[in-house]
């Protein structure tokens, strides 16, 4: 049996990447951030990544990278170290040829439903959400001007987690959400019901992150 994980955003080889997970540091020119690094830390950078990786499969494991894997050809193929099968939902910046990842993955796709979630690299539309539980996604970075996107969005990009998610984990975050989604929906019925006053949005938000926090 085979078990499933996700990560996004490696940054292989990518000096911004490496700069900001503290490799090098970063700095602001003209009005945008750039990344100073030496070749050894890129290098160690890269290297972080894939021993991670290497401690947290096997070859019985199926890992889904969604997007955004390496800047060049050369960093790309340190994936081949890795003894599990290599899926991948391509990102922005995976421009390499075609047959450079042909060689590494065994399917490679835009967007698709997998396990009851939406796989992507850029988080996809809300109105997408009716047929599964929610979207499995990259590319929103930590220490940026995007915001962290709630529930029903998971993202697993390599800043925030800095390892390989499980299913089994993401599953077990959207069970919580959905029993405390439950729990809020069932309370603002019998509110609304006792009272008149249904409650409103924000106030079932904050209910389930507290819900969420409590189990």
């Amino acid at each position: 049996m085979s078990n499933v994980m996700f990560a996004s955003d490696l940054h292989l080889d990518h000096t911004y990447a490496a700069a900001s997970r503290g490799y090098g540091y970063t700095i602001i020119t003209d009005g945008r951030k750039q990344g100073v690094c030496t070749q050894q830390e890129i290098g160690e950078h890269n290297s972080e990544i894939i021993e991670t990786l290497e401690s947290q499969v096997t070859k019985r494991t199926i890992l889904w990278i969604l997007g955004d894997v390496a800047m060049s050809t050369s960093a790309l193929y340190l994936l081949d170290a890795l003894p599990c099968e290599l899926r991948l939902v391509r990102g922005n910046h995976d421009d390499q040829k075609e047959k450079e990842y042909r060689r590494l993955f065994t399917q490679i796709h835009g967007c698709l439903r997998y396990k009851q979630f939406w796989l992507s690299h850029i988080p996809i539309h809300p109105q997408e959400m009716y047929r599964c539980r929610g979207n499995v996604h990259g590319h929103i970075h930590k220490n940026t001007n995007s915001p962290v996107i709630p529930y029903p969005y998971y993202n697993v990009n390599w800043d925030y987690h800095r390892r390989a998610v499980s299913l089994e984990e993401i599953q077990g975050w959207f069970d919580k959400y959905e029993e405390a989604k439950d729990i809020v929906e069932r309370a603002s019925i019998h509110q609304a019901l006792s009272s008149g006053i249904p409650v409103d949005e924000e106030f079932n938000k904050s209910e389930i992150e507290r819900l969420v926090k409590e189990m």
